[in-house]
């Protein structure tokens, strides 16, 4: 039988057999090596490895070197192999996995959107790409690739209980409660004892004002993982919101033993206490917080210290210097709850000032509270329960224009002279400016209206804190300022 010797393409593909056949041995051992964690020798065989196929080989090294912590190279060989095969969405997908952890995430989006137009049913693409657009802010596309991602899991999927968990957070941040809750029950639905869901149900019943259903929801996360400092915390916050201050205390202490120097949890806790009057417990844990960053405090007293106070704002700011400035260098000095008591009847005066006459009444209760026998703060207390009287007839006049058959409300108006008593509620730079402005009409200020307080948590597994409460451990400088806001 006549034998034809063999074409050009068959010699390429024996060689090509032939190389491969000495390839994959080396690449089980360099695998073998980085399971043993033997990095060095491992990333060593990449040397000697044939480039049978410099595509592949690429490929194989970039996740060699990524399974070793070396990100940089393992890019590199990623976008050698790109450049090879520009049409394979497993080495974009891969790519953008690398890039996302070195927080490059305009990269990273890239990357998965890339992979995602080469594969369009890749679920884990647009899941990915989600958490990319949650970190860049862009939380309705990011909800919009989570729903995408969940169209496209197969029910078995482990990352739909993530997905939903982080949809819901999302959902949360755009006031969208009712889809949230619907979210955070498919969560349930797939794993009821995923215990950051339960922490992210808390956040919603508060956001929500139901305070025991929120205590509860943490409760439940804690009875499935007690040595969590965040859900302490987080229940402290809740017990803290029902003005439950023993019990928030108690809370913030065991997050405090669980993540020490949490300084999210040590400024809470003494603001409970002052709830309390405990308020040099209160000193203590406010000194311990603020001692972690001496240069911020530092700056801040100085910065205050060349405030030239022109109005009562100012002047409350000026106070919390001096009080900042006490309690970071002598917390135990007498002056500490002179300079308390005058920063709160500064913020008093603030709050009346602007309309606000609950708010005022509440800062002159804690300045008496430091001083029960003074005069002047038990007739302001009378000047806000005068106010806020007016202001329920004003509210009352109102229904009767409404109800003219409610008439008799008009002569109990007229008398208390609500009319004259009405002030301008509206931001003003001094209150110089406020009482200029007090004589014009209402559409020449700014009626404020609060917003609600909303959080996130799009990371699977690891709800963090909120955009008020995020802590970062011992250099919080987060924390730090709400010590100094919640002061004036």
């Amino acid at each position: 039988m006549k034998v034809e010797p063999p074409t050009a393409s068959a010699r390429l593909i024996r060689q090509q057999s032939h190389r491969r056949a000495m390839v994959e041995p080396l690449q089980q051992q360099q695998l073998a090596q980085m399971a043993l964690g033997n990095d060095r020798e491992g990333l060593s065989l990449g040397d000697v490895i044939p480039k049978a196929n410099p595509h592949a080989n690429h490929h194989h090294q970039a996740r060699i070197h990524a399974s070793a912590g070396e990100l940089s190279q393992a890019v590199g060989h990623y976008k050698k192999a790109i450049s090879m095969q520009p049409n394979d969405p497993q080495l974009h997908y891969e790519l953008g996995e690398i890039q996302h952890q070195q927080q490059d995430l305009a990269a990273a989006r890239d990357r998965y959107e890339r992979a995602i137009a080469l594969q369009p049913d890749w679920a884990m693409a647009y899941y990915q790409l989600a958490s990319v657009l949650t970190r860049q802010g862009e939380r309705t596309d990011a909800i919009r690739c989570y729903e995408l991602a969940l169209d496209r899991f197969d029910l078995t999927h482990p990352h739909r209980l993530y997905a939903y968990n982080n949809l819901g957070c999302l959902l949360v941040g755009l006031e969208q409660f009712d889809e949230a809750l619907a979210a955070y029950r498919a969560a349930r639905s797939i794993d009821p004892k995923f215990v950051p869901l339960y922490n992210n149900l808390g956040k919603w019943w508060l956001l929500q004002g139901k305070f025991d259903r929120a205590i509860a929801a943490y409760h439940r996360a804690i009875e499935l993982n007690p040595n969590r400092a965040l859900t302490h915390y987080n229940l402290g916050k809740a017990y803290q919101k029902s003005d439950r201050h023993g019990e928030a205390v108690a809370c913030f202490q065991r997050a405090m033993e669980l993540q020490a120097g949490l300084i999210a949890a040590e400024i809470d806790c003494g603001f409970s206490l002052m709830e309390l009057g405990e308020r040099q417990a209160a000193f203590a844990y406010f000194h311990r917080a603020i001692a972690r960053q001496p240069e911020w405090v530092e700056a801040y007293c100085q910065r205050m210290a060349q405030l030239v106070a022109v109005d009562d704002f100012d002047r409350a700011r000026f106070a919390t210097g001096q009080l900042i400035a006490t309690l970071y260098r002598q917390p135990d000095s007498p002056d500490m709850e002179r300079y308390l008591k005058e920063t709160y009847t500064y913020l008093g005066r603030v709050q009346f000032d602007s309309g606000r006459y609950d708010g005022a009444a509440d800062y002159y209760r804690k300045a008496a509270a430091i001083e029960p026998h003074d005069r002047e703060l038990t007739k302001k207390l009378e000047e806000c329960d005068s106010q806020q009287q007016c202001l329920q007839v004003r509210d009352l006049r109102i229904v009767d224009t409404q109800y003219p058959s409610s008439g008799a409300l008009r002569d109990a108006s007229t008398a208390c002279g609500w009319d004259d008593a009405l002030i301008p509620r509206g931001i003003y730079p001094t209150t110089r400016d406020w009482w200029m402005r007090s004589n014009l009409d209402s559409t020449h200020y700014i009626c404020v209206h609060p917003a609600k307080q909303t959080t996130a948590s799009p990371e699977p597994q690891s709800p963090s804190f909120s955009a008020e409460e995020k802590c970062q451990g011992l250099a919080c400088h987060r924390c730090l300022k709400s010590t100094f806001d919640r002061w004036g």
